[in-house]
């Protein structure tokens, strides 16, 4: 009986020399690391031959498909994101789609989203990565959010996960009107009082922001006697109170701030006007009859 030995070679589909063949059993094996992301599936040309001559040869394709295993993390697009929204938008708008990209396959690529505690409640991500509002806004309480977004994939084992971070910056609107700090303020005053004398000061406060926080002054109607400092609510006097045969004066002014539109609110200074009291010498009655008789020594 004769044994005749084979020969046996890749000799196509292997360029990177990923596999080894055993020359004389025929026992195919790898001989580096495989990475299915790169490469998912080889073709082979095998050849066997015989040492006869003439030399004969059989050939045969083998197809490897490189099976996936759970070797790559999700990934984002960025490492941060940082978004503005108006503090009257509607609940449910979305104010951001991320999303995260895995290499690996089935199960192992598909990723799940989370919003960290940070969010409060106040966010919501979906299944798609859309991050939207499930409360109302209101920059006066909160002007700023900072959470974390993490994309986690769905492998039945020790799943991978990936992070970036979200800054969401509440934009003012102009949702408050000027607010009197005294309303009424109420002021007692000489009717001597000097002609540009500080009176009183009517000052307002706008829990907005920027120009929706900024206020004007301005009297209701307009107001003999008085003048109102319009960036600042300083009222003085512009001519004399000795005229005045009422004791009271009510002036209404008018807070305006610069938002568009404008909001405005009315406030009252209730103006007392009080004789002064004499602070010089002064004799206690005003005649004084002394009898003297006329032969009185000078």
């Amino acid at each position: 009986m004769y044994f005749f030995s084979l020969l046996f070679l890749v000799t196509e589909g292997d360029a990177n020399g990923h596999f080894h063949i055993d020359r004389n059993m025929g026992l195919l094996s790898t001989s580096s690391g495989l990475d299915r992301e790169s490469v998912p599936f080889y073709t082979l040309t095998i050849v066997a031959k015989d040492h006869g001559s003439p030399q004969s040869s059989s050939t045969v394709s083998v197809h490897i498909t490189v099976l996936d295993i759970n070797d790559n993390s999700p990934t984002f697009p960025q490492s941060s994101y940082s978004i503005d929204i108006a503090e009257d938008s509607a609940v449910g708008t979305v104010l951001l789609e991320v999303s995260a990209t895995d290499g690996d396959e089935g199960s192992n690529g598909d990723v799940l989203y989370y919003l960290s505690s940070e969010s409060q409640g106040v966010f919501h991500i979906d299944e798609r990565g859309k991050i939207r509002t499930v409360m109302s806004l209101d920059r006066e309480r909160q002007s700023s959010y900072t959470f974390l977004v993490q994309g986690v994939d769905s492998a039945p084992s020790e799943p991978r996960s990936c992070t970036a971070r979200v800054e969401v910056n509440v934009r003012d609107v102009n949702d408050h009107s000027p607010h009197f700090v005294i309303d009424p303020l109420i002021v007692n005053i000489s009717k001597h009082t000097p002609v540009n004398h500080l009176v009183a000061t009517m000052k307002a406060d706008d829990k907005d922001f920027g120009a929706n926080a900024s206020i004007f002054y301005r009297f209701l109607t307009a107001v003999s006697g008085f003048t109102i400092n319009s960036f600042t609510g300083e009222i003085r006097l512009l001519s004399p109170l000795s005229t005045l045969s009422q004791s009271e004066r009510t002036l209404f002014v008018v807070a305006t701030d610069q938002g568009s539109p404008a909001l405005s609110s009315t406030g009252v200074i209730i103006i007392h006007l009080r004789e002064e009291q004499h602070r010089g010498l002064r004799f206690r009655r005003s005649i004084s009859n002394i009898p003297l008789a006329e032969n009185a020594a000078t």
